[in-house]
This record gives structure tokens, sequence and C-alpha cells, in this order.
């Protein structure tokens, strides 16, 4: 059955050759000035986020101890050894919030959640109603407690002004970690 069924294997398709040009001396230096540049670029990158790394860890420790001393800033300057050389880092009061994580965050934040959270509900159309005519027409003459058969609702939690700052007065040192796995805060800006 297999041999009446089996087809042959097509051949692999040749790779077409490339054809190499001969370019003149400037675009010969070009080419190794190129390549040269994009190996020093790709060592460059790896140094910047080694460093970028270590410039947050740090500054973060230091907004943390500053909020918790009450006295919270969104930008730092961090001078490095030579005159004049300076990195700002500037943190913004936005998070990443999962409206599933809901629960926790209230659990953790406790009685200060509605102060410092906001909850929006979008509340959708279910697809099968556009569909079923009779559904329509029901929909149009009664909704009451059946809203649960038309609709779905979405929330969606967005942290309300000045989050950041006051975070700290909610939520301790020791759990300030694991918090920050339910509401990441968005990566601050070096520049």
């Amino acid at each position: 059955m297999l041999k009446q069924t089996a087809k042959a294997k097509a051949p692999a398709s040749k790779k077409s050759k490339m054809p190499i040009l001969v370019p003149p001396e400037d675009v010969r230096v070009a080419v190794d000035e190129y390549i040269d540049a994009k190996k020093r670029e790709i060592v460059a990158k790896a140094d910047k986020d080694m460093a970028e790394t270590t410039i947050r860890e740090f500054t973060v420790d230091a907004q943390d101890d500053d909020g918790y001393r009450g006295d919270f800033h969104t930008s730092y300057a961090v001078p490095g050894h030579k005159p004049g050389s300076q990195v700002k880092f500037v943190s913004s009061n936005r998070f990443s919030i999962n409206a599933n994580d809901r629960d926790k965050l209230e659990d953790m934040l406790g009685d200060k959640y509605p102060d410092m959270v906001d909850e929006e509900y979008t509340v959708k159309l279910k697809p099968e109603v556009f569909q079923d005519e009779e559904k329509q027409t029901e929909l149009m003459d009664i909704i009451g407690d059946r809203f649960t058969e038309f609709f779905d609702t979405v929330l969606t939690l967005k942290v309300k002004e000045n989050f950041n700052r006051n975070l700290y007065h909610v939520i301790d040192k020791d759990t300030m970690a694991d918090f920050r796995t339910f509401c990441k805060p968005y990566k601050a800006s070096l520049r």
C-alpha cells in the first residue's frame, strides 16, 4: 500500500550563485570599515546593556529607599568619574498590570486599593447575537437579568495618579519585589 501511494521526493532546489562584484578601492575600504564597525557595535551594545543594568539596579534601590523615607523622586542624576559625565534616570507612573491578578493586588494593597487602582470595565456584545435574529429581537425587547447572555465584560486595571509615590506607604520593603511581579513598573529611561 505504501509503495502504491509513495511519490519520489523532489530534489532540493539548487541555490543560485551570488555574483561577486569587483568594487573600486574606496568601496573596499568602506566594506572593511562597515564590518569592523558592526563588530564594535555588537561589543558596545553588550557593554552598554551591562552598564545599564548596574545603573538601573543602583537607582531603583535609591528610589525605593527615598520612597520609604517619604522623599520620593521620579528622576535622578547619576555621575560617572569623568568630568561632566552623568546619566539621567527618569521613571514614570506607568505599570503593567494583568487584570487576572486583580484579587492578589487588592490583597497586597489592602484598603488602599480603591485609592490607588482604577478599574475600567468594557462590555462587548457577544458575536452570536449578531448572527441570531431572534436574540437580536429579544435583546431589543428585554435585557433585564439576562445581561450575561448577550454581553462579555472585560476588566482593565490602571494605576491612579501618584501611584508610584503612594506605593511606599502601602507596600513594605519585604513585599515590594513580590508586588512588582504582579504590578510591573515600566522601564525607566536612561539619558
